[in-house]
């Protein structure tokens, strides 16, 4: 029986925690008086809750990105993919882009990029009116971007 070999290469990690793999291990390992999270009434209606976001700039995409690839999430992956270039560039020239996989966690999957369509509904609009982005909220979404 032929096992194939597996690897995972170092991660880059984007999120409240911060920007890498450094910033992570520290927040959890020696978490700050000041938490990480943010607190916010806007998503329960009457009630404060504490969400994970990420408020730091990212790294912009490229001026000639097509429109489909322009989403939250794949803006944080960009963000991310920024840590891990090097070890991309080496695996793509030993092994070819074939037999290299994306694994992304994500918390939002997209949804938040078409919040604008609903909220046009809801306050009376009509569904055709803005174009509904199926594209960002698939899960295929960042693997194809990348």
């Amino acid at each position: 029986m032929n096992k194939a070999r597996v690897y995972l290469g170092r991660p880059g990690l984007v999120s409240a925690l911060g920007s890498g793999l450094a910033e992570h291990l520290d927040g959890l390992l020696r978490p700050s008086e000041n938490s990480p999270l943010t607190f916010s009434s806007e998503w329960v209606k009457g009630k404060n809750r504490a969400f994970g976001a990420v408020n730091r700039p990212l790294r912009p995409f490229p001026g000639n990105l097509p429109a489909e690839h322009r989403s939250r999430n794949n803006q944080l992956l960009w963000d991310a993919l920024a840590q891990i270039e090097p070890q991309i560039q080496a695996a793509l020239s030993r092994y070819g882009a074939d037999r290299i996989g994306v694994v992304i966690g994500t918390s939002v999957g997209g949804a938040d990029e078409n919040i604008p369509l609903f909220q046009h509904v809801a306050d009376g609009g009509g569904w055709a009116d803005i174009p509904f982005k199926q594209q960002a909220q698939l899960l295929s979404s960042p693997a194809d971007f990348a």
